[in-house]
């Protein structure tokens, strides 16, 4: 006698589980509350972020060993969470052996997410990713306020001091902007 079950059903299973209510309680606690699970294989971590975000609806943060381990987990947690989407924070670095080299590609999603989870409409955002992608630090935000130029079409600005202004901050030519 076999029993299929749908995505939403095993997810309500492992919810109910002891251990499950303990997790959610200590994020509940209103402490800075880390858990670290280790042992789990497969899918199985991923089910498990999908059941602590069903009985916590909170903003989660998961660091997995490395790129491979998160796209994994990322994958397998938009399939159970399939009306939530779950962000892979990349790596700035084309290899991250190498920090050498910049991605232009991992340093614009970067900027979109950091630029989402700020955003007051984005309930509860769900972040994956790994260790060598939280080593480049991010500036703040009242460093980013503070150091902003704004701009507007229509504008008329003198040249001079647009390269003035450039060159103070270190500035240097590039294709990419």
């Amino acid at each position: 006698n076999t029993t299929n079950l749908n995505v939403q059903e095993l997810i309500e299973i492992y919810s109910g589980q002891e251990f499950q209510g303990q997790i959610a309680q200590k994020l509940k606690s209103g402490s800075k509350s880390k858990i670290y699970l280790s042992g789990l294989k497969g899918s199985i971590r991923s089910l498990i972020g999908a059941c602590i975000y069903h009985n916590y609806h909170a903003p989660q943060l998961y660091i997995l060993p490395d790129r491979e381990a998160a796209e994994y987990f990322q994958n397998d947690l938009q399939t159970f969470l399939e009306n939530k989407h779950i962000w892979l924070y990349p790596s700035p670095f084309k290899d991250d052996q190498d920090i050498n080299s910049q991605f232009n590609q991992g340093i614009l999603e970067r900027t979109e997410i950091l630029s989402r989870i700020k955003d007051p409409a984005s309930k509860n955002p769900v972040i994956v990713t790994y260790p060598e992608a939280l080593f480049e630090k991010v500036i703040n935000h009242k460093s980013l306020q503070e150091n902003t130029f704004e701009v507007s079409v229509g504008d008329k600005l003198d040249m001079d001091f647009v390269i003035d202004f450039l060159t103070q901050y270190n500035f240097e030519r590039s294709d990419f902007v």
